[in-house]
């Protein structure tokens, strides 16, 4: 499976730099609706598989380490740009879902990005004409994150930390 998932990550960045690389395209593409929607539709299911692995393997374990809670902060913007990516598969497919008409590509995805990680914040998007599909992912989004969170703190503070050794004391 990882190398799967290696596998489809580096044909989507290739794929992805020869098709709308931001300031020269090397590949001509008649159809770029199909095209980014291809793109991002294989980006998504590799975004969600990473964060059920890495949350497996965060609550995994009987001690609590540094690493372990670097890997919470990891998962938690994970969930963001796996959520980014979504409203961008949206965007693409129904342009003018969060609102306004938006450029498909890097400026879509920059926004879907922001309005993504606003979301996860807590923070008011800014966007009041988005559709109600996009309004609805977004209420579930806070509530993961929200819970997500909780989920953390109660598993992380409640396992014992490893003893220290005398060599690393500082």
């Amino acid at each position: 499976l990882i190398n799967t998932i290696f596998i489809l990550v580096v044909i989507s960045v290739i794929t992805g730099i020869l098709g709308d690389f931001p300031y020269y395209r090397f590949i001509d593409i008649p159809d770029r609706q199909l095209y980014l929607l291809f793109l991002h539709g294989m980006i998504f299911p590799i975004e969600i598989t990473v964060i059920g692995f890495a949350i497996r393997d965060l609550f995994s374990g009987q001690v609590f380490t540094d690493d372990k809670l670097w890997g919470a902060g990891c998962i938690f913007l994970m969930i963001g740009i796996s959520f980014g990516s979504l409203y961008d598969l949206i965007c693409i497919a129904r342009p003018g879902s969060l609102g306004e008409a938006i450029e498909p590509g890097l400026a879509n995805y920059s926004v879907c990005m922001q309005y993504s990680l606003s979301v996860l914040g807590g923070m008011d998007p800014g966007y009041p004409n988005a559709s109600r599909l996009i309004r609805n992912i977004s209420v579930i989004e806070a509530v993961w994150g929200n819970l997500f969170v909780v989920l953390i703190i109660g598993k992380l503070m409640g396992l014992p930390r490893p003893p220290k050794s005398e060599t690393n004391q500082y």
